[in-house]
């Protein structure tokens, strides 16, 4: 039987880029033999200062963050000066001062590695994802992106931004980018058609906790987008949702109902997760606006539904299942078992005549006890 002493120092290297930062970087600990052989590898850089902050005393805190923030700071002279190969840089930080400049920094140096993959991370794990002030949290949000992230433009293939600003037209350059992730920041529906147009080979598009938009509109038939997620983000004028994209595979909402879906070109869509938990609005006309958006996207194969909308279908135009079968076979029911959600969770039932695995996770939701056309 052979021994790790006899792989190849290349096969190794690959390996040890495998790895998670701290364990790649730890490989240098072995032996002499693998003492630089991390240096070799294409690693992806993580520093995530809430795994580093944990005492409870605040001056012990504080003497914590410092000691991270130095610890990046020197990892960064020292990747750049021993020209270390990275794929990512992750950096996740409280918003202050100093790792604002810690930022730059990551943003210089990702510029310098040529990094693939960039998120930076200003957010608060004490934030509620579900109400939020955001008159009273925007004024804490300073962080803008320096102007050297721009010339990261010819190899960054994805970026996420957390409660981070940056200037949409500007991407236009970035021809490898296929990945967005943004949450927390103020973000109209301006510069979500400036962003669909100016990534023109984006495929996965991630919105979480955005503000300031007046319609949920991802249109384009040139657009190459298979994955959309919109995750509780607030609207100035939610009247109408329109979903017109051609490759379109993956579509996970949550938040609010709107009273119109337009739904066209999306034939491909095989996975629909939706949760109207935050409306608090329950009606008719609503529960004909899901009955519509489940009827244009009939092919779809892994449905997931909550309690909202358990309730709210039974009231739309036809309580007992979609005129066209669905070609759902792998459903999840998100319900409180309540006597409310049972003709929502029999008009599922009816409507998935292929279904092969059924899911029910039971969680709390809320009831809408005062609907008039309840008995």
């Amino acid at each position: 039987m052979g021994t790790i002493s006899n792989i190849s120092p290349d096969t190794l290297v690959l390996i040890i880029s495998l790895l998670p930062f701290k364990e790649a970087a730890r490989t240098c600990l072995l032996s002499k033999g693998w003492r630089n052989l991390w240096h070799s590898a294409v690693l992806n850089v993580e520093f995530n200062e809430r795994l580093h902050v944990v005492a409870a005393e605040p001056a012990q805190r504080e003497i914590q963050r410092q000691d991270f923030l130095n610890s990046v700071r020197r990892y960064i002279a020292r990747a750049n000066n021993e020209q270390i190969n990275v794929n990512k840089f992750h950096l996740v930080s409280s918003l202050s001062q100093d790792s604002r400049v810690i930022a730059d920094e990551g943003v210089d140096f990702s510029v310098q590695r040529s990094v693939k993959h960039l998120v930076i991370d200003f957010s608060d794990a004490a934030w509620n994802e579900d109400r939020f002030e955001i008159d009273e949290w925007a004024a804490a949000w300073t962080y803008v992106l320096p102007e050297h992230f721009y010339c990261l433009n010819p190899v960054l293939e994805s970026l996420t931004l957390i409660s981070c600003n940056f200037n949409i037209p500007r991407l236009k350059n970035f021809h490898l980018l296929k990945e967005i992730s943004l949450a927390w920041i103020e973000f109209p529906d301006t510069n979500l058609h400036k962003l669909l147009v100016n990534c023109v080979v984006l495929e996965s598009l991630s919105l979480k906790n955005c503000w300031d938009l007046d319609r949920l509109d991802v249109c384009g038939d040139n657009l190459k987008l298979r994955s959309l997620v919109v995750d509780r983000c607030w609207y100035r004028l939610l009247d109408e949702f329109r979903i017109m994209v051609p490759n379109l595979m993956y579509f996970k909402y949550a938040g609010f109902c709107a009273p119109l879906f337009k739904v066209r070109n999306t034939g491909r869509v095989q996975v629909l997760d939706i949760d109207f938990g935050l409306d608090e609005n329950c009606g008719p006309e609503l529960g004909d606006s899901v009955y519509d958006l489940l009827h244009k996207l009939c092919s779809i194969s892994t449905l997931t539904v909550c309690t909202y909308t358990l309730q709210v279908i039974s009231m739309g135009k036809d309580p007992i299942g979609v005129e066209n079968p669905l070609s759902v076979t792998s459903l999840t029911l998100k319900t409180a078992m309540h006597s409310f959600e049972i003709l929502g969770i029999n008009f599922f039932l009816c409507s998935c005549p292929r279904l092969e695995i059924l899911d029910i996770v039971i969680r709390p939701g809320r009831i809408f006890y005062d609907v008039s056309t309840r008995s």
